[in-house]
């Protein structure tokens, strides 16, 4: 893409020395701004990226929150410089101390940016849809070195561009070979970049397509290989040593990624870290300064010295918000549940779990976003009131079962998930292993859940208590009898064939095959009556078919017609409770059973030979 920046004459350089230029107005501006008084809310900087010394080693930049922030070397507190939604990184300093390059997806993709030390003249200098990274200043300061692959939108081989830093021009390629993370010396005689595959998180990887770092003479155009080790050298930049410019570079060699050292030629070679277990990321040259990331702190090695030091910074935590975004998605959504009343549903979106009407007016389209976290919310299942829902989240680190319900204090305008404005969640699951597939009991008061690789787990929603109805190591799909006395449930065995069981909810029994065939049976339903089980079968070569199986000895030996009738006889008892002309009021619909079930659908099974109905 053509800039659409003014364009100038005014001749660059990628080789020459920086110019002498006092830094000393700009540090001592950025010295009174530390100064000054913190906001009154500031925390500790931790999960820091990218840092970077500054030329004189008085100050480090990185980047936090998004934005990009400003400390001196020694710690302590640290200014903003950039406030915006978006994210801001990779920073790297001007030789002169003045300004400073970085990345910024704030227009949708990745672009390098400069910005003034004290936080003024922000300046975006690339305007490419591909993404543009790693800035680098040239040591004369006018035009910063960045790679990408806009060269070629289908290659995976990034090549290094400058430009001015006042974009005053278009990028140019400065490399017509794949180079990434590329740096010119101080003198501006070589290019440090590498090639291959550098990751920041595959530590003692050994393989032929990890990085390695190489050197481009400019003056005569010779490249070497500086390193051969198969595991990781990557991320180079330099520094003045007593007998000439070294490369500063991270290394796994000793088996721990640590920072290393070595001349213009690869030789000369020194550990300069010495971390085992985690370690180090992103290490940054300057002003006699080595600065990195471990963990979540950043960290300073003084080269003359050795010494390797914490930086401990604090900052204003206030992040920046903006107002709330509304969107229309007309995709995407999975984990579809609907409320046993069919008006409300409830899906996942981006991983977090929304509710809406069933039925929406083009006025009313709205979706009320039930969780809002950084973890993974999924599987709803609701309880029949329509005011609850039961999902799985890895909010905690293990995959747990939650429950979602209304605040009564920030009800909508009805009393449904789907119109409330604010929800509450409560975890009811505590297992070191994880938990998902919720499906909700008919009456509201358990849930059937699987833990860890396939046991079939009940969970009583108002004590807490739970109990193992039967292990297995491949648990399918699960479904409750209308009366929440039965579960149905499909398991393969040890030779994959898939069946379907049935087992009563209390745990008083044992698993029953009810399919037993040589085939794939799964995904069972009870029928609204609970007489019988439909389920997917593969009976006929490839194809599946919907077997119904009668779950009364009797039904099974009705015609087609006759068993229209009894079922039609039955959901009309089942509608008037039960009442037949003359009976006692004790009768109502509503009344508790003998059983203690509320009347309605009460399902019986005869297991005599159930398998060859």
């Amino acid at each position: 893409m053509l800039s659409t920046k003014p364009r100038s004459s005014a001749p660059s350089s990628t080789t020459g020395r920086p110019e002498t230029r006092p830094a000393s107005l700009s540090l001592l501006f950025v010295a009174a701004l530390l100064a000054t008084a913190l906001p009154a809310v500031a925390a500790p900087v931790r999960l820091a990226t990218g840092p970077a010394p500054s030329p004189d080693g008085q100050l480090v930049a990185f980047g936090w929150h998004g934005d990009l922030f400003v400390g001196r070397s020694s710690g302590g507190s640290a200014r903003r410089l950039t406030v915006h939604p978006a994210d801001d990184g990779a920073v790297a300093w001007s030789p002169d101390g003045r300004r400073l390059a970085f990345v910024s997806d704030r227009t949708g993709h990745w672009d390098v940016h400069v910005v003034d030390v004290d936080g003024s003249n922000l300046q975006r200098l690339t305007w490419h849809s591909g993404a543009d990274t790693s800035p680098r200043f040239t040591p004369d300061g006018s035009e910063v070195v960045f790679f990408s692959r806009r060269h070629s939108v289908h290659s995976t081989l990034s090549r290094t561009w400058v430009i001015p830093a006042d974009g005053s021009r278009d990028p140019r390629e400065l490399t017509s070979y794949a180079a990434q993370h590329a740096a010119l010396s101080p003198d501006g005689r070589y290019l440090a970049f590498i090639r291959g595959r550098s990751s920041s998180t595959r530590q003692r990887e050994r393989a032929a397509s990890t990085a390695d770092i190489w050197v481009e003479d400019r003056q005569t155009g010779e490249l070497r290989q500086l390193t051969t080790h198969r595991g990781h050298d990557d991320r180079p930049s330099w520094t003045e040593g007593p007998d000439g410019p070294r490369i500063i570079f991270r290394s796994d060699a000793d088996g721990t990624f640590n920072v290393w050292s070595m001349d213009v030629h690869g030789q000369r070679r020194r550990q300069l870290t010495h971390f085992t277990g985690q370690g180090i990321n992103a290490p940054r040259a300057g002003g006699g300064l080595v600065t990195f990331v471990r963990l979540d702190q950043l960290f300073k090695l003084d080269l003359a010295t050795g010494a390797v030091e914490e930086l401990q910074f604090e900052a204003p935590e206030d992040s920046v918000t903006t107002a709330p975004e509304r969107r229309t998605l007309r995709g995407g959504a999975t984990d579809l549940a609907v409320s046993a009343d069919g008006k409300q549903l409830a899906y996942v979106i981006q991983g977090e779990i929304h509710v809406s009407g069933a039925e929406k007016e083009p006025a009313d389209d709205r979706a009320a976003r039930v969780t809002f976290s950084d973890a993974h919310d999924r599987s709803p299942s609701w309880l029949p009131d329509g005011e609850q829902l039961v999902f799985v989240s890895d909010r905690e680190g293990s995959s747990d079962l939650y429950l979602a319900r209304a605040r009564a204090e920030a009800a909508g305008k009805g009393d449904t998930m789907a119109e409330s404005l604010a929800f509450e969640i409560k975890r009811l699951t505590r297992s070191e292993q994880d938990d998902g597939w919720p499906f909700v009991s008919p009456d509201g008061q358990h849930v059937a859940f699987q833990r860890g690789r396939g046991d079939l787990w009940m969970l009583d929603l108002d004590s807490g208590r739970e109990r193992l109805l039967t292990p297995g190591w491949n648990l399918g799909w699960v479904t409750w009898s209308p009366d929440s006395k039965w579960i149905a449930f499909d398991r393969e065995d040890d030779e994959f064939n898939s069946e379907i069981f049935l087992v009563r909810a209390d745990g008083s029994g044992e698993p029953v095959n009810v399919s037993r065939h040589p085939d794939s049976d799964r995904i069972a339903r009870f029928s609204a009556n609970g007489r019988a089980l439909v389920y997917s079968a593969r009976r006929q070569g490839d194809e599946n078919q919907v077997v119904w199986l009668p779950l009364r000895k009797a039904d099974a030996e009705l015609s087609s017609a006759e068993l229209e009738k009894a079922w039609k006889d039955a959901a009309k008892k089942a509608k008037s409770g039960g009442k037949k002309k003359g009976d006692d009021d004790k009768e109502k619909k509503g009344k508790k059973d003998d059983d203690g079930a509320s009347a309605g659908p009460k399902v019986r099974i005869d297991f005599d030979d159930i398998h060859r109905r």
